[in-house]
């Protein structure tokens, strides 16, 4: 999961999917880049949120509690590696979730950056909530 869910679900008081999403019965894995960059960018995301605080900080722990939270220094150098050469020439601030990706060995990236559409050349997704509510749904019928 990249930042791109989190920032969501903080903004939008209507990002059902964004939380929704996260009850799924699903492993998410994001990578300690996430809680630096919404910091960077919480007083913007505070500003255009419209959650009131005790909602704001609720949603940012729930949301913190659903995924397990990996050291970007934990990471191979060599799944590192491999992740520059799938994502750099989109944009290589997303390296080290495709490198957790490639570490964890997971199906793909939950996200709404455009930029992971870059995973998929290499047989790899990139879901938004959206699509991975409407693929969890489909599979229960």
């Amino acid at each position: 999961m990249d930042t791109t869910i989190i920032i969501s679900a903080l903004i939008k008081r209507d990002a059902a999917s964004s939380r929704a999403v996260l009850e799924l019965d699903h492993d998410y894995y994001s990578i300690d880049v996430l809680i630096r960059e919404v910091h960077t960018h919480l007083p913007k995301i505070w500003e255009n949120s419209q959650l009131d605080p005790y909602e704001f900080i609720d949603v940012f722990l729930g949301m913190l509690r659903k995924m397990k939270i990996a050291s970007l220094s934990l990471i191979p150098k060599t799944q590192r590696a491999k992740a520059r050469e799938i994502i750099e020439r989109r944009d290589p601030k997303d390296e080290p979730f495709v490198a957790l990706m490639l570490t964890v060995g997971a199906e793909g990236i939950l996200s709404y950056d455009e930029d992971f559409e870059e995973v998929e050349k290499h047989g790899y997704k990139r879901y938004t909530p959206e699509e991975l509510l409407r693929k969890s749904r489909s599979e229960e019928l």
